[in-house]
């Protein structure tokens, strides 16, 4: 399989983020990160890479052995981007070399691009994402889509696929309200009461991966679609099937019922806070104790 496409410097210097990273503020960063590489931590666990914004993994792994020698790094892909990253600056091949590297993965389609030293670590959902049966729907129905708005919404999450597939569905007659969240930041303690008004969940279609929207509605007793198949194929979606599985959920209530509730299953023996803590903790003693 042809791995991620890979952004081109030129590309990368487009963001805001990446001109202040090679501005003046880099040496702020550096000297940041080399306060915390001297505290007295055991393990360094990176949200992808951190303070070069993901940008320049290798030279962040140089940096952290420099200061503090063997100490275990993990590198954390939350995001295809992340991925793409990982493999721009090789990290996955440092990582088949260096015992004290280890990279882990949120999402169970992104194992088909790393290493063989990748554990995968799955996202951590509070119980209070759960069902609640005195919240009914919202008539007519609501497809919600919590995933980010605008041009990078289009972009990255398939905003664009579903913009499409509404319009189609719309020209047909049938009946539902599309919910966009993206560019209107809604409280942490207030998405369950979204999901729970929603009919159908849109999470993204890009690179075959899922983000949290899913587990979480999942959790909460909604189907969320993604082009990664996850939790089960029920819900896979793609640019070209889009329309068509968004109406038959949305006509379809045994059907969304039977495909939720299998979900669910899956979503909270592998996401829920309590259990997702446990494995992180587990993945992590295992390699700090087999580092040399």
């Amino acid at each position: 399989m042809e791995p991620f496409k890979l952004y081109t410097e030129e590309e990368l210097r487009n963001y805001k983020w990446v001109k202040v990273w090679i501005g003046s503020r880099a040496s702020l960063f550096l000297k940041t990160l080399k306060e915390l590489l001297l505290s007295d931590y055991d393990v360094l666990v990176f949200h992808g890479c951190t303070l070069s914004i993901n940008l320049a993994p290798l030279f962040e792994y140089k940096f952290v052995r420099k200061i503090r020698g063997k100490i275990p790094i993990v590198f954390v892909c939350h995001s295809q981007n992340r991925v793409k990253y990982i493999l721009r600056e090789k990290i996955h091949e440092l990582a088949r070399k260096d015992r004290n590297l280890l990279i882990a993965y949120v999402s169970t389609n992104m194992k088909r691009y790393l290493p063989e030293k990748s554990v995968y670590l799955p996202q951590a959902i509070p119980g209070t994402f759960r069902p609640n049966p005195r919240i009914r729907p919202d008539n007519p129905p609501v497809i919600l889509c919590p995933t980010a708005g605008g041009k990078w919404g289009e972009k990255y999450k398939g905003r664009r696929f579903l913009l499409e597939a509404v319009k189609k569905l719309k020209e047909k007659g049938l009946a539902f309200r599309l919910k966009e969240l993206g560019g209107k930041p809604v409280p942490y303690s207030q998405m369950p009461e979204q999901y729970w008004k929603s009919t159908l969940v849109f999470d993204q279609i890009y690179d075959e991966v899922y983000g949290k929207v899913t587990p979480e509605a999942f959790m909460c007793g909604r189907v969320a679609l993604n082009d990664a198949g996850y939790p089960t194929e029920d819900n896979f979606v793609n640019a070209e099937n889009l329309a068509d599985k968004i109406e038959e959920f949305l006509v379809d209530e045994n059907l969304r019922r039977k495909v939720a509730e299998k979900g669910r299953k899956i979503v909270l023996e592998r996401h829920l806070a309590e259990n997702a803590t446990r494995r992180f903790i587990e993945v992590l003693k295992k390699f700090v104790e087999g580092c040399s």
